[in-house]
């Protein structure tokens, strides 16, 4: 799956929350004149201003997963099952957080569109006469912006893969300094059952 589509939504979740969580963030980025406007109009641009510093927060909270995933640091609970009936398990250290991370931004951005989309619902029931060109902006964000977002972590991947083997020598010549040393090797093999 492309790296980029959790950060992506993770970004429009936090700054979702951000504009209906804390409305005093507003004031610190917007003029009177947008401050003026109501309803989903008054937040759209608060939104579309927290995207640009909401999208390098969420993708420096993805990173350093996938620096453990590429540099392939796994853990085992081999030691732990040892005299149990409990099956060996290798994962990788990133892959766990990533897990948790995908959860987040997955069912945080379905709440966060939840509200917005509310939001939007009641204005248009409030307004006598829907306007079409008023609405349109509004319309168009709330349903693109998962597409829009996509675009938004391409450079920041981008470099990431031309960093990648540095990337790897480092989180692996980290991990050696805290005493992550050894090396696994999976491998399958079919069991008769008797």
């Amino acid at each position: 799956m492309f790296r980029g589509y959790f950060p992506a939504l993770l970004a429009v979740n936090l700054a979702t929350i951000t504009v209906f969580s804390a409305p005093w963030v507003l004031d610190l980025i917007l003029g009177e004149e947008v401050l003026a406007l109501t309803g989903v109009m008054s937040k759209m641009p608060g939104i579309v201003v927290l995207l640009m510093f909401t999208t390098g927060l969420s993708m420096m909270i993805f990173a350093p997963t996938w620096f453990l995933n590429d540099a392939g640091i796994v853990y085992s609970n081999k030691e732990a099952v040892i005299d149990t009936d409990q099956p060996v398990e290798v994962r990788t250290v990133g892959g766990r957080f990533i897990d948790y991370l995908r959860g987040y931004a997955g069912i945080g951005v379905i709440w966060s569109y939840a509200q917005l989309l509310l939001l939007y619902v009641s204005e248009i029931e409030a307004m006598e006469i829907v306007n079409a060109i008023d609405l349109a902006p509004a319309i168009v964000f709330v349903l693109g912006s998962p597409v829009f977002m996509l675009s938004a972590p391409i450079p920041a991947l981008i470099v990431l893969d031309i960093i990648r083997e540095r990337r790897i020598r480092f989180v692996r010549n980290s991990a050696k300094e805290m005493g992550i040393t050894k090396f696994v090797e999976v491998s399958f093999e079919e069991v008769d059952q008797q």
